[in-house]
Order: C-alpha cells, then sequence, then structure tokens
C-alpha cells in the first residue's frame, strides 16, 4: 500500500480474562499478550479504578495506539434527559484523560449507539461539539466509529460528521459493523472514494451474517472465518496512502487465546504488509 501501518490487539480480545483482576493479574496478563500495539477498551468495571489503569498501560512494554472510550457515551449524547447526556460528556472527558496519560494519539468512540442508534444525530452531534475542544487541548484526536445506524446508512452519517466537524472529522471502519446493513464489499468504494484519508483506525475481525447466538448473545468471528473478502475491502481503502492503525478485533475464551490471537494478527499482517 506504499505506507506502513501501526498494528495492534484490542484488549476487548480478552476482555472476559481482564474483569475484575487486581492489578497485578491485569498487568500479567496484558503482558502474556505480546502484542505490537494496543487498543485499550476501558471496561465499566474500571470505571472505579481508572487511575490504577491508566497506570498499568503507561508502563506496559507495548505502545497503546488508541483507547477506546465506554461504549456508552453515543447512548447518553443522544439521550432526551441532559443528565444523561452530562454522564455522558463526563465518560468522554474521563477516556481523553486516559489517552493522554497513555500517550495514545487517539480516541475511540461511539458517537451514536444504543438505545437510540442514530435516530437523534443532530443532538448527538451538538453533544460532542462541547467537548470535542477538550479532546484537542489534550492532544488526543478522537476518532468516530461507524457502528450501526437504523435511520440512515453508514456513509450518510460519516457525510452528516464531515458536515459537522469538518477537518476535526476522523473514523474507524470496523469491518463487522459494516457489514450489518449489507454486505461490506457493496459499500466500501464509495466508502473509500469519499473518505478514505479520513479512516485512521481499521477494527478487524470478520462476519457470517449472525452477529447474534440464538440465545442473544454477541457473536464475534475470527478473521478469516467469515464471509469478508479482506483483498477487496482493503484495496477500496487505498484511495488514499494514509497510515492507519489496524486493529484485530474478536472474542478469544480458549485456553490457548494468546496463540489464536498471533495467528490472527498475522493473518491480518498478511493483507497490509
Amino acid at each position: 500500500m506504499g505506507v506502513s501501518h501501526d498494528f495492534s490487539i484490542s484488549t476487548g480480545c480478552i476482555a472476559s480474562l481482564l474483569r475484575d483482576k487486581d492489578l497485578d493479574g491485569l498487568s500479567q496478563i496484558v503482558e502474556n499478550l505480546r502484542a505490537p500495539g494496543l487498543e485499550v477498551l476501558l471496561l465499566n468495571s474500571w470505571t472505579e479504578r481508572i487511575g490504577e489503569i491508566a497506570t498499568l498501560f503507561k508502563e506496559v512494554a507495548a505502545p497503546v495506539h488508541s483507547v477506546h472510550g465506554d461504549k456508552r457515551i453515543g447512548g447518553c449524547f443522544g439521550h432526551s434527559d441532559p443528565a444523561e447526556r452530562e454522564r455522558g460528556i463526563r465518560s468522554f472527558k474521563l477516556a481523553v484523560d486516559v489517552a493522554a496519560q497513555v500517550g495514545a494519539p487517539y480516541l475511540n468512540i461511539h458517537l451514536w449507539d444504543l438505545p437510540d442508534s442514530d435516530d437523534n444525530l443532530d443532538r448527538n452531534l451538538e453533544t460532542y461539539e462541547r467537548v470535542r475542544a477538550y479532546a484537542r487541548e489534550n492532544g488526543v484526536r478522537p476518532l468516530i466509529e461507524i457502528v450501526p445506524c437504523r435511520r440512515n446508512t453508514p456513509l450518510e452519517n460519516m457525510d452528516r460528521v464531515v458536515e459537522a466537524l469538518g477537518d476535526d472529522a476522523a473514523f474507524t471502519v470496523d469491518f463487522e459493523f459494516l457489514s450489518w446493513s449489507q454486505p461490506i464489499e457493496e459499500q466500501i468504494d464509495a466508502i473509500g472514494e469519499r473518505h478514505s484519508a479520513r479512516i485512521l483506525n481499521l477494527h478487524v475481525r470478520d462476519f457470517d451474517g449472525e452477529p447474534f447466538s440464538a440465545e442473544g448473545r454477541r457473536r464475534y468471528i475470527r478473521p478469516g472465518h467469515g464471509r469478508i473478502p479482506y483483498e477487496r475491502v482493503i484495496k477500496a481503502l487505498e484511495h488514499s496512502a494514509v497510515s492507519r492503525v489496524i486493529t484485530l478485533e474478536a472474542s478469544y475464551r480458549e485456553s490457548h487465546w494468546a496463540q489464536l490471537i498471533h495467528e490472527d494478527l498475522n493473518f491480518v499482517r498478511g493483507h497490509f504488509e
């Protein structure tokens, strides 16, 4: 592709192993991950101990390329209750603080999300407008993740974000989430042509058409084990020669989780190098 990329593993890949661990246990698991870089997903259970969490990730060997804010931020931003919007603002600023402390240049956020998805995108953007300067002042660039939407298409939402934010608009494209509305290969050419230079992080996992199990649990498909045509999708993003963070995202619960993660990371690297 003519540019170098930073490869990263989301701590969300092993979120089930990290929950409720003491600091020593967290540190050991993260070091055992042997990641070339990290995206630190801020788990809800970490809220009351965020200072020690930031210290831990500041001291790990792997660079932190991005922090993923609380997934509830978008739902709060678009909420009709001002108190909920204020809660979202506090969560956003906390995530900015963590990113600044660990030296991460990017903060990944859901600008819209459940329960209302993008039904109130104007309100989501109005709330975000109140805090985006805070990120800039702290040297952190927010990336709007293109999560599932129900009122507009992903491309329409990206256009709306660019219209509202101008040069500040930048995105994370999640291969699975983009596939929810229609096959990713049917959307990616138009997205790449219009916004490739603004796409600075890719969340890479696969999709087989079923995001939930029969019991209603989220399913995360390992790269190469679903329907996504990786070469086709990646080629469509070459409209701009831009360096990106390439972040492995799936869910690994097996006893040999580290082996599987690095097998999948090598699979992903092979499509970009």
